[in-house]
């Protein structure tokens, strides 16, 4: 019985364990992508205040 209930109880938050691996791995790629286009992307949005 207590074998049972420990593989309940890892069944229960497996979901949330791979729901937060996932968005770290989106997380992380997003970084990796927008780093080279971020910087830009930044400067677009300042030269706007700075124009008004």
């Amino acid at each position: 019985m207590k074998n049972m209930r420990k593989k309940g109880v890892i069944m229960d938050y497996l979901p949330w364990i791979i729901l937060a691996v996932l968005v770290l791995v989106i997380l992380f790629i997003s970084i990796f992508v927008i780093k080279d286009t971020g910087i830009g992307f930044l400067d677009k949005i300042k030269s706007l205040f700075r124009e008004n």
